[in-house]
């Protein structure tokens, strides 16, 4: 008898700001590896928008415009068995997530390594930082340092120290306003080529 670990398969995303290149860049992964399978079959691809507004073509993409922080690329093929429905999506608040349709499920890996690498490139810098601090380390500075000013309020402690206190106040509440802020800060997919945003901001 013998025992195998079982894993999951990846799906979520880091959060990201996502553009038409990336988009189509994910797109041409997945006709490539459906190209490879032994009964190669034509696909499609299907954007939802908004969970309001379903569109079939790049054209129209493009004629959209704006963003959407709630967005789905479905995968649309004309035999059932290659049918993949959802294959990218993005939500108002979760991670973005991945899945392989059910014919390229053995390349589930590699695929998903390939798409993680796109949203990395795009991935929100300010959320990753803020991420990796612990709240709970904020939170002890920012009680320090209001116990500080309670003291001072008092004149319990000395002037040098009472500015100390103050200070470390200060930078913990910036902390946990940016932990706030971060943490608010969602991902989207902007209806335009990265380039002509670029040219845009400039």
């Amino acid at each position: 008898m013998t025992t195998t670990a079982i894993r999951s398969l990846p799906r979520e995303l880091p959060y990201a700001r996502i553009y038409l290149d990336d988009l189509y860049e994910i797109e041409s992964i997945l006709s490539g590896e459906m190209a490879k399978l032994p009964r190669p079959q034509s696909i499609s691809f299907e954007y939802e928008i908004d969970g309001t507004t379903k569109v079939t073509t790049h054209e129209e993409l493009e004629k959209h415009g704006g963003y959407s922080d709630q967005f789905s690329l479905n995968l649309v093929s004309s035999d059932p068995l290659f049918w993949g429905g959802s294959v990218l999506s993005l939500y108002k608040i979760l991670r973005p997530t991945f899945e392989a349709p059910f014919c390229l499920r053995d390349q589930h890996w590699a695929i998903f390594g390939r798409v993680a690498q796109v949203f990395e490139a795009r991935s929100d810098k300010l959320r990753k930082v803020v991420e990796g601090i612990p709240k709970l380390t904020v939170l002890f500075f920012f009680s320090l340092a209001v116990a500080g000013l309670v003291s001072v309020v008092f004149h319990l402690i000395p002037p040098l120290l009472a500015v100390f206190f103050c200070a470390t106040l200060t930078l913990a509440g910036l902390a946990m306003l940016t932990l706030n802020i971060a943490g608010m800060r969602n991902s989207r997919i902007c209806f335009t080529h990265s380039r002509l945003d670029e040219n845009a901001r400039k």
